[in-house]
C-alpha cells in the first residue's frame, strides 16, 4: 500500500503525464506494473478507503473520486485496448460508505466507462467479470444494499446504460415500492447499441439485448434474443460471436 507522495513519485518517474492525486492519510492505494495514461485524477475524501490497480492498466483518461469511508475499488490486470493503443476513458465515483467496486481482468474500454455509486449509497456492490468490453457505457447504482453483477465475456455497445435505481422514491400506502436490490447480467451477454438495463433485471447467459431495448424485468431463458420496449424474447436458441459477419463468411469461403 502507498500514500499520496509515493503514488505521485511513481506516476512522475514512470509516466511523466498529467495527474492530480489527493489521498489523505488513513486511505490506501496500490499500483501495479505497466500503469500508463495521459490524464489521471484521483481524489479521496474520508477514511479507510482502498484503491487497488493491477498490472498493465493502460488508458487515456482515468478518474476516481471517493467521498465517504470503508469503500474499496479493485481494478484487475490488463485493462487496455485490444490493439494496445492508449485510448478510452474510465471514471469511477463513490459517494457513500461501505461500497465495493470490482473490475475484472482483460477489460477493454473502447470509448468510455462511467461508474456511479452515488447519492449516499451504503453497502452497495458493483462487479464486472473478466474479458468484458465496453464501447460507451454508464453504470448507476444508488439504493442502499443494492448490487450490479456483470458476468464474463460480455459486450456493451455504444450508449448503453445499466441503471439499478429509480433515483426518486415511489410510495404506495405510505411504503416505498421501488427500491432496487440486485441487477444481474450473465456470462457472454451482448447488449446492443442504446440498450438500457433497469433495476432488478436479470439477463441469463448467452443472451443478446437488441438495439434501443429497455429491459425492466427478470428473464429465465438462456441464449435468447431480447428486444423492444418493454423488452421481450423474440428469438430462442441463439448464439453470438465477437467476429463480424464478414469475418465469418470469409473463413467459410
Amino acid at each position: 500500500m502507498t500514500n499520496t507522495n509515493i503514488i505521485k513519485s511513481i506516476l512522475y518517474h514512470m509516466l511523466g503525464m498529467k495527474y492530480k492525486v489527493f489521498i489523505p492519510k488513513g486511505n490506501f492505494c496500490s499500483v501495479g506494473n505497466g500503469f500508463k495514461f495521459k490524464n489521471c485524477r484521483i481524489s479521496v475524501k474520508g477514511y479507510n478507503n482502498k484503491i487497488s490497480m493491477g498490472n498493465n492498466f493502460r488508458i487515456k483518461d482515468f478518474t476516481i473520486k471517493i467521498y465517504g469511508k470503508n469503500n474499496e475499488i479493485i481494478i484487475g490486470n490488463n485493462i487496455l485496448h485490444e490493439k494496445a493503443k492508449l485510448v478510452g476513458n474510465l471514471q469511477i465515483y463513490i459517494n457513500g460508505s461501505n461500497n465495493k467496486i470490482i473490475i475484472g481482468d482483460n477489460i477493454q474500454i473502447v470509448t468510455e466507462l462511467i461508474i456511479y455509486n452515488h447519492e449516499n449509497s451504503q453497502n452497495c456492490k458493483i462487479e464486472i467479470g473478466n474479458d468484458t468490453t465496453f464501447y460507451k457505457t454508464e453504470i448507476y447504482n444508488y439504493d442502499i444494499e443494492s448490487s450490479i453483477k456483470i458476468g464474463e465475456d460480455c459486450m456493451f455497445g455504444y450508449d448503453t446504460i445499466i441503471y439499478n435505481t429509480d433515483g426518486h422514491a415511489i410510495f404506495q400506502n405510505g411504503n416505498i415500492i421501488n427500491q432496487a436490490k440486485n441487477l444481474t447480467i450473465g456470462n457472454h451477454v451482448w447488449c446492443g447499441w442504446g440498450s438500457t438495463i433497469l433495476k432488478n433485471s436479470y439477463i441469463p447467459n448467452g443472451c443478446i439485448v437488441g438495439k434501443s431495448a429497455i429491459v425492466s424485468k427478470k428473464f429465465n431463458e438462456e441464449n435468447a434474443a431480447i428486444a423492444g420496449n418493454p423488452a421481450k424474447i423474440i428469438k430462442e436458441n441463439i448464439s453470438w460471436n465477437r467476429k463480424t459477419v464478414n469475418q465469418i463468411l470469409q473463413e467459410k469461403s
